[in-house]
């Protein structure tokens, strides 16, 4: 964390510095490969007196946010940093990195590295030996690690133990079978891990360069670290490092179905089966869950009822991908507890409420000056 750095608001109020951003947005006429547009939110139908409660509601709860950006149209309408945090600074994602490296398993099928989501995950390991292996761990496919239902034992107190060893694939593929592949939801740090072996192994180049030429290079993303394991894997768990404005091309990528700027990124019905309920949460016992998880994708999570779907990590790391509202919301934290019982409100009870139209709204510069208020107010 960077402590004593002024810090940045990223909220431009004078109609004069905006660039042609306007609602509605009929046709992609921009990308943000080079940065983001900017506009008021009223220029995106969204009302700047309810966004300014959302800073209210954090005060009273005294929730550490780090950062909050809102893309509507394509047009960054709000965006705020606290607590030593700007726009410059590389958040850690923590599990936010899983849904990124399911984007390149999509992306590796696409390209033919990998046949298809049914292959096992044993067949990427060719000349290794594991212990405790049966049929069920044979059976463990792609898609079952996607889901988390791997069937692996696996508890969360594990992937501090894994990350003291000299294998953490060995030792993840090493752990005992504890029900059948694709039949019960376990959270698992460890085979999300295993993934970036597999497609190590598997395009014959480090998951950090494959995901470097075939993701971040199209989308404009040059700013980033990914941690690595002990063997010099690319963390695919929990390791990647983004500024908050790439996370939002991230979950910009998906709300436009994997394309950017005429290019097929992710694969259209990679992006449609990623964010699509693959696991009833509601009927899992997994302790990792919490009382608003609803459903799961391809490591995404996915909240049908409300017809939305996000990316999301420890402390409360967050990409929000809003398809009917054509809207993308990335919020970082430093939140000790469940988060998603804390931060689930500022989507429901703020942000979808301040959007009010499809078209622009008239201006309000008292609301705006509030929210501009309201979002300086640094804690």
């Amino acid at each position: 964390m960077k402590h004593g750095v002024k810090l940045f608001l990223g909220i431009l109020l004078a109609t004069a510095l905006l660039v042609n951003c306007s609602t509605p947005v009929v046709e992609q006429d921009y990308w943000p490969t080079e940065g983001w547009r900017t506009a008021t939110p009223e220029d995106q139908g969204m009302s700047s007196a309810q966004l300014a409660a959302i800073f209210d509601y954090i005060a009273e709860e005294e929730i550490e946010i780090h950062s909050i950006l809102i893309v509507r149209n394509g047009c960054l309408v709000l965006e705020a940093y606290r607590h030593g945090y700007d726009a410059a600074h590389q958040h850690i994602l923590y599990s936010v990195t899983k849904s990124v490296t399911s984007a390149l398993i999509g992306i590796a099928i696409e390209e033919g590295y990998i046949e298809s989501v049914e292959q096992p995950i044993l067949e990427f390991f060719p000349d290794r030996t594991f212990e405790n292996t049966d049929d069920a761990k044979r059976a463990i496919s792609i898609e079952d690690v996607l889901t988390m239902r791997a069937g692996i034992d696996w508890r969360l107190m594990l992937r501090y133990q894994m990350f003291t060893e000299p294998d953490w694939a060995q030792f993840v593929l090493d752990r005992p079978m504890i029900a059948e592949p694709g039949t019960e939801f376990l959270y698992n740090d460890g085979t999300a891990f295993v993934l970036s072996v597999v497609l190590q192994n598997a395009a014959g180049v480090t998951t950090i360069d494959f995901a470097d030429k075939h993701l971040f290079q199209p989308l404009g993303i040059t700013d980033f670290t990914w941690e690595t394991s002990t063997q010099g894997f690319a963390n695919t768990s929990w390791g990647l490092h983004l500024t908050p404005r790439d996370m939002a091309k991230f979950g910009y990528l998906y709300l436009h179905g994997g394309e950017w700027d005429g290019q097929q990124i992710v694969p259209d019905e990679w992006v449609k089966a990623s964010t699509q309920p693959h696991v009833d949460l509601r009927a899992a016992s997994d302790p990792v869950l919490e009382p608003d998880d609803e459903a799961y994708g391809y490591m995404w999570w996915i909240y049908p009822r409300d017809e939305y779907y996000a990316a999301q990590g420890l402390e409360g790391q967050q990409i929000w991908v809003l398809p009917d509202y054509n809207l993308v919301v990335v919020i970082t934290a430093g939140i000790d507890g469940p988060t998603t019982p804390v931060l689930k409100p500022i989507l429901d009870g703020y942000i979808i409420p301040s959007i009010v139209s499809d078209t622009p709204l008239d201006p309000d510069p008292d609301a705006f000056m509030t929210l501009e208020a309201q979002s300086l107010n640094q804690r």
